[in-house]
């Protein structure tokens, strides 16, 4: 689903800048839900980030902090809804992804190229690089 490919560009554009690697829910909900909304594909539902981020959680490509038990799975809708509006749990890149996004541009290039290629990303993705902070010019070079 695209939407776990803007979450994915949206914290590696807040490595890149530098910004704090996790943010409050309240925070990360106010930054991603226009993003949501304005880069999703036809027939997906918008706005929402608890889905995109419980899913790449379970992945291993999202940390959460702060909160008691178990976090759901992207499945259903008024739990999950709920258990974030309850939990408020802060939220960023692993540790040790969000470093190297933000130290080095290579890998930056690497796996913004490689979410593209999984995310079927289409005409959206200069876009959408440029929403989060990230620079087309410089990340898609070199891309076929």
């Amino acid at each position: 689903m695209l939407k776990q490919a803007v979450v994915l560009l949206w914290g590696i554009g807040r490595a890149a800048e530098g910004g704090s690697r996790l943010l409050p829910w309240h925070d990360t909900v106010v930054e991603l839900v226009p993003l949501l909304r304005e880069f999703r594909r036809s027939g997906e539902r918008a706005g929402r980030p608890d889905y995109p981020i419980a899913a790449l959680y379970r992945a291993g490509l999202w940390e959460l902090r702060g909160h008691d038990g178990a976090v759901p799975t992207a499945h259903g809708d008024s739990l999950l809804k709920a258990w974030f509006a309850d939990q408020q749990p802060e939220g960023g890149l692993p540790v040790a992804v969000w470093e190297i996004m933000r130290d080095s541009t290579e890998a930056r290039r690497q796996a913004v190229q490689e979410i593209g290629r999984k995310f079927a990303l289409g005409e959206e993705y200069g876009d959408l690089l440029c929403a989060v902070g990230l620079d087309p010019g410089e990340l898609l070079k070199d891309v076929e």
